[in-house]
């Protein structure tokens, strides 16, 4: 049974514990090249047994299927078992036309594009294959990221590649996140960096002439100095105090 969707435009699924995966296939089964050929807007919110967006149980992968090819806003926000938003073959595709993103509050999220490297993607359509590797995002513009305890990386693949759209990139909430990507990251658009709610806005593209990982681990390695810092005051005022009960004692 082959199902899509030709005129859905806007997507909102929330509060549903059973959903484990957005869109999947099984072994034998039909499917439409194209399931979601208009949808603009998707938004997942409070699926607490999501795992994957997709789940392809059959032998070849996805077999030509464009998921989300035309999507320009995703948010995902409650999400606690989704451990990777898209697979690297699945985002040249899916985020080729996406221009905000924002997930927060996925606990186990470790990477939001993941390199798999047994996963096979056939494009029927050579202007759907997102161009060269350095270009998995070219028209996003807004990046927001809070409230993701295990993130540790935006994509797990050392590229040298850029976001040459984004003007707005909020990172809140993240302690394990050093850097976006493993390798270096270029946003010539991007003028400051917002990061956590108590913090100044960082000036990237005059300070840090637009590397965006480059700035992001100045400020882990600054946030982490900080926090052992304190850590060390709290200690010594600590001991102060033990030495004024001696004394009071005498």
């Amino acid at each position: 049974m082959q199902v899509w969707f030709p005129c859905l435009d806007n997507l909102y699924i929330r509060k549903l514990p059973k959903i484990n995966y957005i869109v999947g296939w099984k072994e034998g089964e039909g499917h439409h090249h194209k399931i979601f050929p208009v949808l603009h807007h998707l938004e997942l919110r409070n699926l607490s047994n999501l795992i994957h967006m997709y789940e392809i149980n059959q032998s070849g992968g996805l077999g030509g299927v464009l998921l989300f090819q035309n999507l320009t806003s995703l948010e995902v926000d409650g999400c606690g078992k989704l451990r990777y938003l898209f697979s690297e073959n699945i985002g040249r595709v899916s985020v080729k036309n996406l221009e905000l993103l924002i997930i927060s509050n996925c606990g186990m999220m470790e990477v939001v594009m993941k390199n798999i490297e047994e996963e096979e993607l056939i494009i029927v359509d050579d202007k759907a294959g997102g161009g060269s590797n350095s270009h998995f995002f070219p028209l996003l513009r807004a990046l927001k990221l809070e409230y993701l305890s295990g993130l540790r990386s935006f994509c797990d693949v050392a590229y040298t590649w850029e976001l040459p759209s984004l003007e707005y990139l909020q990172v809140s909430k993240c302690p394990k996140l050093e850097a976006l990507s493993p390798g270096y990251l270029d946003s010539p658009r991007l003028n400051e960096l917002k990061y956590s709610y108590d913090r100044e806005e960082v000036n990237v593209k005059d300070t840090w002439k637009g590397d965006v990982n480059k700035a992001l681990r100045y400020i882990k390695k600054e946030t982490e100095e900080k926090r052992l810092e304190n850590m060390n005051e709290d200690a010594d005022d600590d001991d102060d105090d033990d030495d004024d009960d001696d004394d009071s004692e005498d």
